[in-house]
């Protein structure tokens, strides 16, 4: 009988010396960002989103970027109607639907200013009989176009591009070739067409035996009526994961309902819970954020749906709790489900006749595919479909049971059907594998002919449960209901593993799952409780798991806690019991001595605008050093920090310390999502503010209709000879950033609210990390001209004012540091206006971005006058 003692040894684990800062794996989350044909949205008479402005996309990315995401997904930068950017290949069709601007730069753009991964789309649509011919095209003249441009990090390939729309999984992987020729390094991703049904899970595998795919961006339903619970969506995410090991998969959950509702406020807990279970060690992507979490639903009367976007802060806050001990980690399980490469079951019949069925049984399985998968750590192995083997699958299968292992088929085949030659000619051309070998009962039940006696079995029916021996290990056959393996398959399961890991007092509503993370010395054991139903509580758990010795420290972590627990070790079992436990998860960390625990008190905070808030945060340290360092804690934009910026702490082993946060919100602070950061040895967690005041969001400064847009991008107004652009700190609207002309202050998050600094009104700005120095517009100048920038300000540091050339910050002018008020001039060239990037777009909102680096500053006024007389 094979053992899983390797596991259980803890993989060796040894104390770390903490000489330099933790640095965790690359943990990719992500959003896919769908614009829909039009930069901005108009319902019910008011703008949504409008992507026409930059600063609509410094403020979505500011606020995003503050909340961990890393990486951008730019649905369609070629759409049906053409490019979205002006295309080097003159055969390819420049479409007009975002009225000449350039959304595709201003998208890489903001990606590089915010430091995320930028990945573009290409969307062909459906209806093309040849699209490969295109396909290519558009891969070719994107990386000629925006190649060289450093966010530009990887290409989605035909978006839901599959065999029933023209592009072979062939053809998918001659396009990955492609693009990684012409941009070594440039990463490629696969959104495929919901990878529910059993031909596009095939798919999937093809193009990732291929290594044609660098990242998934699979999708689903969050709530589909098809999931019998919420082990539905754990099980296909686990399914997707299991399938492509070595790939970087992430979902792309779909937050609708059937009938293309959005999930309503009552169904919160499915966006919180959503992020948990959708979750893999690479991230989690979302669907259509513009559309579903910004401004108002479009499905009913309009109402505020910052809720939701708040629910998925939640669930992403608490996934991030793991991100140390989660990112990069690996399943361990003692059981694995074998799903064939030609399988002929989908994600979701997989998830939820085989996944639920045993994690609900406590034996949360893994998924493994392909012959070459290393079946030798699992004491059982489920195989879901005997006719979709290959030849050298069936080997390998009855290899593992002869070496000790309990293989159990399921479900099997009969008498033959009558063939179906159509899917079987489907079949040849998405696979590229014999037509007679899968994709028909026909052929399946053929194929059970073959790789039956393989095994050591008789093909045909199989009425009740049968267990063959071999070699060392043994074959059970069970039948091929379902209602067998809802009712059975756990039972049949566990009736052939060794002690593992077990519960009592936990019950169905939560999911256990062990992950292993090996990296020497900072290995570590987590077990996940996750809750699968809204209200879920235990009282008094406890688990129970062998282990060949005690580990140092065993650690309880949830969204807004963590603290050693009482754990007993006694003859080979180690018990631990558990807090109480609510509807969302709780970790049990077993380690020798990695990473320490940094944890919020809380997730979200809902204050009022004149209450103070009280943030504290904890520190747990589980290494066997004692750690000495600093707490950093940005606090957000405009909000006064009451205690110490930097707080230091020396913490002994299996010792907590705890920091007082407390901060004061700004008069007239907006209800809007505000981030507190803390940061120390490279740990990074998050704690969101969200006033609650009673008044209505402010979507945008000006509510444009569609009409009303058109026009105002068609208008430019240019300053005379005498005209002076002007802002001055706490005048009305000096945040405007649409006057033309005009100068405005840009306050996505870097510029505190407006209050008396030495006598004048002032705005407090400071460069902030990941997004750079605070920033203002200068708007409607006329390029024939020079312009002399002057700005009144007071600083201690001293700083730089720069202008944004397309690609760079070009210095203007340095602001000495001083104990009073200093007006310094810098001089804005002709020359300069005329390279074409600077323009951040025709809209009326957005001509020149200038910024203030290498300092902070109080400033008072920014005032931009005519140099020079025009010149041709």
């Amino acid at each position: 009988m094979l053992r899983r003692t390797s596991w259980l040894v803890l993989l060796g684990l040894c104390s770390f010396a903490w000489g330099q800062d933790f640095q965790p794996a690359h943990y990719r989350l992500s959003v896919y960002l769908h614009a829909g044909n039009q930069p901005y949205s108009v319902r019910y008479g008011r703008c949504v989103y409008d992507l026409s402005e930059q600063r609509w996309w410094d403020k979505l990315f500011g606020e995003l970027s503050r909340i961990g995401i890393n990486s951008m997904t730019f649905h369609s930068a070629y759409r049906p109607a053409g490019a979205l950017y002006e295309p080097l290949n003159p055969d390819l069709p420049r479409s007009d639907e975002w009225q000449g601007l350039k959304p595709v730069e201003m998208f890489l753009g903001t990606c590089r200013r915010f430091r995320m991964e930028g990945f573009l789309g290409i969307y062909l649509g459906h209806a093309m009989k040849e699209p490969y011919p295109l396909a290519e095209a558009v891969v070719r003249d994107l990386i000629a176009r925006f190649g060289r441009e450093p966010a530009f990090d990887g290409i989605v390939l035909p978006i839901e591009a599959s065999e029933q729309y023209g592009l072979s999984d062939a053809q998918m992987a001659r396009l990955a070739e492609l693009a990684r020729s012409l941009k070594p390094g440039l990463k490629t991703m696969d959104y495929p067409f919901g990878p529910f049904g059993a031909q596009v899970l095939r798919s999937v595998l093809a193009r990732y035996q291929a290594d044609a795919v660098d990242v998934y961006n699979v999708q689903f339903y969050l709530k589909s009526p098809n999931f019998h619970s919420m082990l539905g969506p754990r099980g296909c995410t686990r399914v997707i994961m299991g399938c492509l090991p070595k790939a970087e998969p992430i979902i792309h959950t779909h937050y609708l309902e059937k009938g293309g509702q959005w999930i309503s406020q009552a169904d919160a807990y499915w966006v919180r819970q959503g992020v948990l279970l959708t979750a893999t060690p690479h991230g989690e992507s979302i669907w259509s954020y513009l559309h579903g979490f910004w401004g108002v639903q479009h499905w009913q009367e309009p109402t505020d749906a910052l809720w939701r976007r708040m629910a998925w802060y939640q669930g992403l806050l608490a996934m991030q709790r793991l991100e140390p001990f989660f990112a990069g980690a690996q399943a361990v399980s003692p059981v694995a489900i074998f799903v064939p490469l030609n399988t002929q079951l989908g994600a979701l019949q997989l998830a939820n006749y085989y996944w639920a069925p045993l994690a609900a049984g406590g034996l949360a399985p893994d998924v493994v595919s392909g012959a070459d998968a290393e079946l030798g750590q699992y004491e059982c192995v489920v195989v879901a479909s005997l006719g979709a083997l290959t030849e050298t699958e069936a080997a390998s299968l009855r290899a593992y049971a002869e070496a000790g292992g309990n293989l159990i088929i399921t479900p099997r085949q009969g008498e033959p059907a009558a063939p179906r030659p159509e899917l079987s000619a489907r079949a040849q051309r998405i696979i590229g594998v014999d037509a007679a070998q899968l994709a028909t009962a026909h052929s399946l039940w053929e194929r059970a002919q073959v790789t039956a006696p393989m095994l050591g079995v008789r093909p045909g029916p199989v009425e009740r449960t049968t267990t063959v021996p071999a070699g060392k290990g043994t074959i059970t056959l069970a039948p091929v209901t379902y209602d067998w393996l809802k009712a059975n398959l756990s039972a049949t399961v566990g009736g052939v593993l060794s002690a593992t890991l077990t519960s009592e007092g936990l019950g169905e509503d939560y999911i256990l799952e062990q992950w292993a993370k090996d990296e020497g010395s900072s290995a570590h054991r987590l077990i996940l409780c996750m809750a699968a139903r809204e209200g879920a509580t235990s009282e008094g758990a406890r688990l129970r798991l062998p282990l060949e010795k005690a580990p140092r420290h065993v650690a309880f972590m949830a969204p807004e806690r963590s603290e050693l627990l009482n754990a007993r070790y006694e003859g080979g079992e180690l018990t631990v019991e558990l807090p109480p436990l609510d509807d969302s998860f709780g970790a049990v960390v077993l380690t020798d001595g990695t990473y320490p625990v940094l944890m919020p008190a809380h997730e979200i905070i809902e204050c009022k605008a004149a209450d103070t808030v009280n943030a504290p945060c904890s520190l747990l340290n589980l290494t066997g050093e004692t750690l000495t360092g600093v707490l950093t804690v940005d606090a957000p934009a405009g909000f006064r920090l009451l205690t110490r910026a930097r707080q230091r702490y020396s913490i002994a082993p299996g010792e907590k310390a705890g920091f007082e946060v407390t901060l004061r919100p700004p008069a007239g602070v907006t209800r809007e999502p505000h981030i507190i950061i803390y940061r120390t040895r490279g740990l990074v967690q998050r704690t969101v503010i969200l006033p609650t005041d009673g008044a209505q969001r402010v979507i945008t400064d000006l509510e444009l209709t569609p009409e009303e847009y058109v026009a105002a991008a068609e208008h430019r107004s240019w300053p005379d000879d005498t005209e002076a652009l002007g802002v001055t700190a706490g005048e009305g609207n000096d945040t405007n950033y649409r006057r033309t002309p005009g100068v405005a202050f840009f306050q996505p998050v870097e510029w505190d609210e407006p209050v008396e600094h030495l006598g004048r009104m002032a705005r407090f700005g400071e460069v902030l990390p990941r997004l750079g120095g605070p920033n203002f517009v200068i708007n409607g100048l006329d390029q024939r001209s020079d312009w002399i920038v002057a700005v009144t300000y007071q600083s201690d540091t001293g700083a730089t004012v720069k202008v944004y050339d397309g690609d760079n910050y070009l210095k203007l002018a340095d602001l000495p540091a001083g104990a009073g008020w200093q007006t310094v001039e810098a001089k804005l060239t002709a020359k300069m206006l005329k390279e074409g990037a600077m323009d951040r777009g025709s809209g009326p909102g957005w001509d020149l971005l200038c910024a203030f680096e290498n300092g902070s500053l109080w400033m008072h006024r920014i005032e931009v006058h005519r140099a020079a007389a025009a010149e041709d």
